[in-house]
């Protein structure tokens, strides 16, 4: 899948993995070409098989809410979810919701077979973007390279998603399309963390 042809698209973060949650916390709910994130890298955002299948089952009010797609910010969760992982991403592009996945730098931090999670991503043809995150406290002034759980940067070589990182802020992108090209891998722009 190529990634959507606007040039700017956003992502409203909640920080919250239970779907019902993370609808009320999204400020600006629906906002046109928007994503609505799940998870995030603390509790609240931990994925479960609970968590997962509630949102398969409340997708339709997602799509209600007038979002264009779902950003899953798996950085925190239990081991053992590669499928349903899957079958979350497969329900929102068959209600019509496009795919973004947003990680800790190359894998998540708090998963322990992060390795077979990233290999599931990588092949995912319902993923639109890929969009590993360069950063830890937001504020780098550089792009950070480290990876995270093993995963090396190669693993994302021939991804079916568009490679779009998450960096502090677009000046950083030059040497981010640098080194990513290094990998033999292509991005396809970014996401700005910095407002």
């Amino acid at each position: 899948p190529q990634p959507p042809p606007q040039t700017n698209l956003i992502v409203l973060f909640s920080g919250y993995a239970d779907v019902t949650t993370a609808l009320a916390n999204s400020s600006a709910k629906g906002t046109q070409g928007s994503f609505l994130s799940l998870g995030g890298g603390n509790a609240n955002g931990k994925f479960t098989a609970v968590l997962i299948n509630k949102f398969i089952s409340n997708i339709t009010q997602v799509k209600t809410a007038g979002y264009k797609g779902v950003c899953f910010d798996i950085e925190e969760g239990d081991p053992g979810l590669s499928a349903l992982f899957s079958s979350a991403f497969a329900a929102c592009v068959k209600a019509g919701l496009e795919v973004m996945v947003t990680t800790s730098h190359s894998a998540p931090y708090g998963i322990t077979d992060a390795s077979t999670l990233v290999s599931s991503w990588v092949k995912d043809e319902n993923i639109t973007i890929l969009s590993p995150q360069l950063y830890t406290s937001g504020q780098e002034t550089q792009p950070d390279f480290e990876t995270s759980m093993g995963v090396a940067w190669s693993t994302y070589k021939n991804a079916k998603a568009a490679i779009v990182p998450s960096i502090v802020k677009g000046i950083q992108y030059a040497a981010t399309q640098s080194y990513f090209s290094q990998q033999e891998i292509d991005t396809q722009g970014y996401f700005a963390w910095a407002q």
